[in-house]
Parts: structure tokens; sequence; C-alpha cells
């Protein structure tokens, strides 16, 4: 058995692998809920022998995972960036400064398309990253997240004041502020997404998209490329870094 975890900046999600495959998963959770929701309902006989850890958080959130792993017998191996793995280059110029949640993205994106393909992740970031044909990374681009942004209007304004307001899968313009800020963040995600893709189909027409992350169901209705939801392609990655 094997736990994989991917520990993002707001949210971590987890699941639990048999030879025969998912036998345990996750929500989205907080980080110091994984170890204790992974086990819970298993045997210790049957706890996994090891995990696979995506973290992007500070060492000190890493170094308290892998403290409670081993109080249960588990050995926690981390993935790091590296300069090539299953197939893809990594495009920085020091491998090991891309986020290996981005790192892991890619790589598990490329193995499912085989291809180029775009991989967005819609997260606390918004993150957009391409791969060509041959599996070369050719960087992307960052942005803020959804709720990021929301944040943001609250933070730095005083009469833009508003509840959280769900997708009415409508992009028409708001008619109240709510509904304003909701589908001008969307809006934006989505001119973003829109934009480098335009660009980089003019060099791979036949580029997929694949689409990750928290708030992937926000952004996907409205765009006008076909994309692929894949939600757990961090921890898919994480089978190719670390097998």
């Amino acid at each position: 058995m094997i736990l994989e975890v991917d520990i993002g900046n707001t949210r971590s999600k987890w699941r639990v692998l048999s030879e025969s495959g998912v036998v345990h998963r996750g929500g989205v959770c907080l980080a110091d809920e994984i170890v204790p929701e992974a086990l819970r309902g298993l045997e210790a006989d049957h706890y996994p022998s090891r995990a696979r850890v995506s973290c992007v958080r500070a060492m000190s959130v890493r170094q308290q995972l892998e403290s409670v792993l081993a109080s249960h017998g588990i050995v926690a191996e981390f993935a790091e960036s590296t300069p090539y793995c299953a197939g893809v280059t990594n495009g920085y110029a020091e491998p090991a400064k891309l986020g290996v949640d981005r790192w892991l993205a890619v790589i598990a994106g490329y193995a499912e398309v085989q291809g180029a393909v775009c991989v967005l992740d819609c997260g606390s970031a918004i993150t957009v990253d391409f791969v060509d044909d041959a599996g070369l990374h050719l960087g992307g681009y960052i942005a803020p997240g959804i709720r990021l942004m929301r944040h943001s209007l609250l933070s730095a304004t005083d009469n833009v004041r508003f509840a959280d307001s769900l997708d009415d899968g409508q992009m028409s313009p708001g008619r109240d502020t709510a509904v304003a800020v909701q589908r001008g963040i969307q809006l934006a995600a989505i001119g973003l997404v829109e934009a480098a893709l335009s660009r980089h189909r003019k060099y791979a027409p036949d580029v997929s998209l694949i689409i990750t992350g928290g708030d992937a169901d926000f952004v996907r209705p409205h765009l006008q490329w076909p994309a692929t939801l894949r939600p757990a392609l961090v921890l898919d990655g994480l089978q190719l870094a670390l097998p």
C-alpha cells in the first residue's frame, strides 16, 4: 500500500493505492488532517509502507508530515523538480526552482497525451504550462487564482463589498456587485488561459488542454477550447517521479 499526498498552498489531497488501484481517497483537507484521514478505517498491519509526497509549503510543514508518518512506520519520499523525468525536459534554467506541483502536473499531462500539452492548474494561483511534442517544457504563466483575486478586492477597497457567489453558468455583465465581481474574476481567468493558448496554438495547433485544481469547475465550462478534467493530476505525477 502506498499513500500519495499533494500539499498545496491552501488545500491538500491524498489517496491510498494498492496493487489493484485506489482503495481510499480523501477530499480537500488541511495538511495536519492528512494522516489521520488516510489511516482511518485501516488496520495497523495494512498501513501504507511508504508515502509519495508533493509539498509546496514551508519546510516546517514538510518536517511535521514526515514525523507523523514515521510515527506510523511510513517512510516519506518527497518529490523534487528535476532536469528530466518521464520523457519531459524541464524548461527552467534552474530546474529545481520550478514548483514541484507544476512539474508533477506537467509530466503527468505529457504522459497522458504523449504529445503537445497545455496544463492549466486553477488553484491558489492560476498556472498555465506548455510542453511540446518532443517533451520539452516551454515554460508557462502564473497569475492570481480566483480566491486570491476575490481577497485582493476585499482587502484593497473600501466600497466593493460582496459575499462569495457560486458560478451560475452565465457570463453576461453582472447587475449587482457580487455577480459583477464573480463574473469579472472568471473572465480574467478565462482570458488568461485563452490568450496563452491562442499564442501557443500558432506553433502547436494540435496541443491538448488538461485542467486541474480546486477551481477548475468554475473555469472549464467557459473555455472555448475542449479541456480534459484531471483533479488528481499532481498525484498522478508522483507515480512517475517516485516509481
